[in-house]
């Protein structure tokens, strides 16, 4: 699966946006974890970044017809679900870090939850109505997002199921080393005469149509985290853009699978990137928390310290109390899980699904004994190697994350080509190719290995080609990867003194083919009704033929003259 991450940098002189996209042990995996532990510490044990958390009514909708079962407080607490997982990863991300004591100690811990239902949209003011809008791009819902205020927070994040161009999955206010606004800890400023919160970005879990695996939309929120952080894109160098069989980092700009070994850490590139920032960070504007400044917020939809249940503000239960510290009746809330019974406050019966099933796991049921859904359980996942996602991968782990390749002991490749070369055949390099024993290790097209029948596997768009330096396009084509999206360059374009390129053009022509047709047409019938009524109005020899109305008297009396002119053209 093809990554596109982006982020937005303040420079702080023209106060401009700038849209950028920017051998051995030593650059491995093992390399960037264990180097001795350097000394970097947080001022009076502050190491809590609290966050602000919010799901858009679009991903709402998404889950409550996928995972949620048309049912609301199964929705929710999926969603929930969902958030808890993308904070866990991301303190496991950085904490596996011991090459900084800023990274190692770091702590991520969400203090707010806010869901948006559709439903909702109607009664939200301004701005925060603006999240309803549909057909937004990421730069848009971006900008839209951080209206918002969020000075009470060290970060605010809004989850998506919204398909940007390019498969665009993240986009990020970036933090800078030198004290340029944006990122990390940023109080509400002024970017183009508007006010909005720096410290802000959002996360889609959906590329080319399709949902990214759960593990790419983890590496994905870590990414953008990154860009907030003050880590830029990795640049091309073979210490912090190795590539391989291990693969590259976080903060790699183009294309990652999400399962090769550097995939979900940082390189050291970033991480000098991040120290800089919070050394600035601890001079200037830390906003950085201890974990007992951390108050329990009844309300917030998270069970926190002394709480024992809290419906948020969804207003979906009658079985916690008021202050979320104790329950009205019965024996829990369904704030503690989807297997609470919202009508009677007790649990349901190990017949009740609470999670419906998928290709690598089967529906999940409750277990009678408490409000949790336990979704993480083994016994639900389908057996590894199971096909999936329409027979194309196959499940590891109740996840669809593995190719197909593995299947017959082979391990997925990619068939390299010239991306610029317009000989090369650019469908061919978005068929499966698999590279093994059995292929003498060679990466061969799965119609070309007898295990696979002669049969030829498409990669689903999205995916990685050319050995990531492409992606499959809606067409099966492999497209060569630029790291800013067309809409990023076309915004860039728009709001700072950049010059525009051929390829900007050849890419933008490439990808918005039909924008461009219908502005022809329309371009082409506007032009030839003016050049008509310039024709009809010149004063002609011939009285009858002679149209008898000035250009005002047309433009008062269209039909009339519309008319006059039918009658004209039969004489």
């Amino acid at each position: 699966m093809i990554i596109f991450h982006n982020f937005i940098e303040i420079k702080p002189i023209k106060g401009s946006i700038n849209f950028d996209e920017s051998e051995s042990f030593k650059y491995s995996r093992e390399a960037n974890l264990r180097k001795k532990r350097q000394t970097e510490t947080f001022p009076d044990g502050r190491n809590v970044c609290n966050l602000y958390l919010k799901i858009d009514p679009y991903l709402y909708d998404t889950i409550f017809n996928n995972e949620g079962g048309q049912d609301d407080i199964l929705t929710r607490n999926y969603l929930i679900y969902y958030l808890e997982k993308q904070v866990e990863s991301l303190n496991s991300i950085f904490n596996q870090i011991t090459t900084s004591g800023f990274f190692q100690n770091l702590r991520f811990i969400t203090e707010n939850i806010r869901i948006y239902k559709l439903s909702d949209c109607p009664n939200l003011g301004s701005p925060e109505n603006k999240i309803c809008e549909n057909y937004l791009d990421a730069i848009t819902l971006l900008n839209h997002v951080s209206l918002n205020n969020f000075d009470q927070y060290c970060l605010s994040y809004t989850f998506t199921s919204r398909d940007f161009a390019d498969g665009t999955l993240g986009l990020a206010w970036l933090a800078s080393a030198d004290g340029t606004i944006g990122g990390i800890c940023q109080k509400r400023a002024t970017v183009i005469n508007e006010t909005k919160s720096l410290n802000s970005g959002i996360v889609s879990l959906v590329s080319f149509g399709s949902r990214v695996p759960e593990r790419v939309n983890q590496i994905t929120f870590a990414h953008e985290v990154g860009h907030s952080l003050g880590a830029k894109h990795d640049p091309e160098t073979s210490e912090c853009q190795p590539g391989g069989s291990s693969g590259n980092f976080i903060m790699f700009s183009r294309a990652t699978s999400g399962n090769q070994p550097n995939n979900d850490i940082f390189s050291s590139c970033s991480i000098q990137d991040v120290n800089s920032v919070f050394i600035n960070l601890f001079t200037s504007k830390n906003c950085l928390k201890s974990a007992s400044d951390i108050n329990a917020i009844c309300g917030n939809g998270i069970i926190e310290n002394e709480e024992v249940c809290d419906p948020g503000d969804s207003g979906l239960t009658k079985c916690c109390a008021a202050d979320c510290r104790s329950l009205i009746s019965g024996e829990c809330d369904p704030s503690q899980g989807g297997c609470c019974d919202p009508s009677t406050c007790r649990f349901y019966t190990n017949e009740k699904v609470c999670l419906i099933g998928n290709d690598c796991r089967g529906d999940v049921k409750c277990t009678n004994l408490n409000a949790k859904c336990p979704v993480d359980e083994d016994i639900n996942f389908k057996e590894d190697l199971s096909l999936c996602n329409e027979n194309s991968q196959v499940c590891r782990n109740g996840s669809c994350t593995d190719s197909i390749c593995d299947l017959y002991e082979l391990k997925q490749c990619y068939i390299v080509g010239n991306l610029s070369d317009p000989k090369v055949n650019k469908s061919e390099l978005c068929l499966l190719a698999c590279t093994g024993a059995k292929t003498s290790n060679q990466c061969k097209l799965t119609r070309d290995i007898a295990d696979f029948g002669g049969r030829s596997y498409s990669l689903r768009p999205g995916s990685s080609c050319s050995e990531m330096n492409g992606y499959c396009d809606i067409f099966s084509k492999c497209r060569a990867v630029n790291s800013q999206s067309s809409l990023t360059r076309l915004a860039s374009t728009l709001l700072s003194a950049t010059t525009i390129t051929i390829e900007d053009i050849a890419t933008f022509a490439t990808t918005y083919w039909w924008a461009i047709l219908l502005f022809c047409i329309a371009f082409l019938a506007i032009n030839g009704i003016i050049f008509l009524c310039i024709i009809l109005h010149i004063n002609s020899d011939n009285p009858e033929k002679s149209l008898g109305y000035s250009f005002r008297q047309t433009l008062k009396r269209p039909f009339q003259v519309l008319s006059k002119v039918t009658n004209l053209n039969k004489t």
